[in-house]
């Protein structure tokens, strides 16, 4: 992806890049970003009068680099990979309050249930043998279900979408989103 610079359109003294930098245009300089407790960056820009005006890089690079339109209130700016310091244009998406909900509960009670599952054989011999294989896993209400152990990871994953599907009547979030 080639880096492309935009000039922040209320305020023509810095430019903003589809890789979540931000720059003055007068030298060229980076700016610095101030990193919020939850890991978003948070820039300062300042005006020709001294006043500053604080804003998230994220919400800034999805403005000048995507061309759907926020509602205010509505929609809201998610990182695909969740990753809150990532601000590549192709990482940010807009989102209702009730997809990021989903999201959000999907990932953390950790729906995505392909798993390394390694084991070791000792042979008749006495050389050991180590078997790598990949094991899909269903999480719903606290509970596990191993739905089998699979020698690819593609067999896993396609195990546990179906499993997915059949348990919400839905394929899981990411795939409907086709990320």
């Amino acid at each position: 992806m080639k880096k492309i610079w935009k000039i922040v359109r209320w305020n023509k003294r810095y430019e903003v890049s589809n890789y979540g930098e931000v720059r003055f245009i007068k030298n060229k300089r980076l700016q610095k970003f101030h990193t919020l407790k939850n890991g978003s960056k948070l820039a300062y820009l300042s005006f020709k009068n001294g006043t500053k005006k604080n804003i998230m890089v994220h919400k800034l690079v999805f403005t000048h680099f995507k061309k759907e339109q926020i509602i205010r209130y509505k929609h809201l700016i998610m990182h695909n990979d969740f990753n809150r310091s990532n601000n590549k244009t192709p990482n940010l998406s807009k989102h209702t309050h009730g997809d990021v909900l989903r999201m959000w509960y999907e990932h953390k009670n950790r729906i995505r249930g392909v798993y390394t599952h390694s084991s070791t054989v000792i042979k008749k011999d006495g050389t050991k043998k180590t078997y790598n294989r990949y094991r899909a896993v269903l999480k719903y209400n606290k509970k596990t279900k191993t739905l089998g152990y699979f020698d690819t990871k593609r067999e896993a994953a396609s195990a546990y979408y179906s499993g997915y599907q059949e348990l919400y009547g839905r394929p899981p979030f990411r795939m409907e989103q086709g990320l």
